[in-house]
């Protein structure tokens, strides 16, 4: 039995390391929050069950740290409460949630339960209060999060966000099976007596949806690097416009050689932070939305719909939706127009700058 249990950490722990590594490729190419915060999630997960594992295999460091749970659950706490705000983050990114305050006091609150918990006389039922905000948090967000997703439809008709409905729903329902799977094992199981403490740290229910969060993660690497790959195979393939045909494709805008070059050169990653003021101004007077400022902020990056459509989580029909309003707000209908517009805009706003 000790040989299965073994082998059952040491899987959840390669597991875990794997959806890290992949999630940190992705985060070091596109360097998005959200990637970060799943990142933080995996390490955590890894830190809880690498202690959980040696509470199990090593009886000493269990009965200490199960004495040191009771006084003072320091590590355990910050634990918890580390997963929980990477669950507000990931879902607060991923959704493009406004900020709500409402969730601040929340965590303030459930952060201060926590702390005065310990403060209860040793018992099954200050164990079972410690783990209960845990199950009701996770559930208040996945419910938050499917009722976003069902009162703006619109937003969200790609791929990734059915996967990631499926994903709120499977927490929702798991969050009630982890406090079932709690109240069983704490007032049956384990021994909370002066004289013999015993303690099952490990809940299945956790181990279950940690490893469906880790599958769905592989599969979104694979997914972007699917995506990266062909987007590479389109730009080694396809044939270089010469210059003639790019301007033809707008006879009605005449340009010089010099606004050819202004048209097809995209920013670095520099020049983008110091036009930053500009990049705002910009999709004020063209009254672009948050989303479609995001898809605006790639293209001037030069990212392909490909990789804007992994970086975003949306779909490819998404992007170039999202484009074409774009287009149509500020009246061109390419994107090497639509370049030309920025840095004339820039070139304006500069001037003006300088004469103010």
């Amino acid at each position: 039995m000790k040989e299965l249990i073994f082998l059952y950490n040491i899987l959840l722990i390669i597991l875990y390391s794997v959806s890290l590594t992949s999630i940190s490729a992705i985060y070091i190419k596109t360097k998005k929050p959200v990637y970060l915060y799943i990142i933080i999630m995996f390490l955590l997960f890894i830190f809880d069950n690498t202690i959980i594992y040696m509470t199990e295999f090593l009886s000493g460091f269990g009965n200490s740290y199960n004495l040191q749970f009771m006084d003072v659950p320091a590590f355990k706490t910050i634990i918890v409460l580390g997963t929980a705000f990477s669950y507000y983050l990931i879902n607060y990114y991923i959704l493009q949630l406004k900020t709500n305050y409402i969730d601040y006091i929340i965590l303030i609150i459930y952060t201060v339960y926590l702390l005065f918990i310990p403060m209860m006389n040793d018992s099954a039922l200050k164990v079972w209060l410690y783990y209960l905000p845990a199950q009701l948090y996770l559930a208040y967000l996945a419910s938050a999060g499917l009722y976003h997703l069902k009162k703006q439809p619109n937003l969200y008709k790609d791929s990734f966000f059915s996967r990631y409905t499926k994903l709120l729903k499977i927490s929702l329902w798991f969050s009630l099976f982890i406090l079932i799977e709690d109240t069983i094992v704490i007032f049956n199981f384990d021994i909370y007596s002066t004289l013999l403490l015993k303690i099952n740290n490990r809940n299945i229910g956790e181990d279950i949806l940690s490893i469906i969060y880790s599958v769905a993660a592989i599969k979104h690497t694979i997914k972007y690097l699917n995506n990266s790959s062909l987007d590479l195979e389109i730009k080694l393939t396809s044939p270089t416009l010469s210059e003639d045909t790019v301007i033809s494709e707008n006879s009605c805008i005449s340009v010089n050689s010099n606004i050819h070059n202004n048209l097809v050169t995209v920013p670095d990653e520099e020049e983008f932070e110091q036009g930053y003021d500009t990049f705002d101004s910009f999709c004020q007077t063209y009254h672009l939305t948050t989303r479609e400022q995001d898809i605006f902020r790639e293209i001037l990056s030069d990212k392909s719909n490909d990789e804007i459509s992994a970086i975003l989580f949306i779909s490819i029909g998404t992007v170039k939706t999202h484009m074409h309003n774009i287009y149509q707000k500020v009246h061109v209908n390419k994107r090497t127009h639509l370049l030309h517009v920025y840095h004339t805009y820039k070139e304006e706003l500069a001037i003006t700058n300088v004469k103010s």
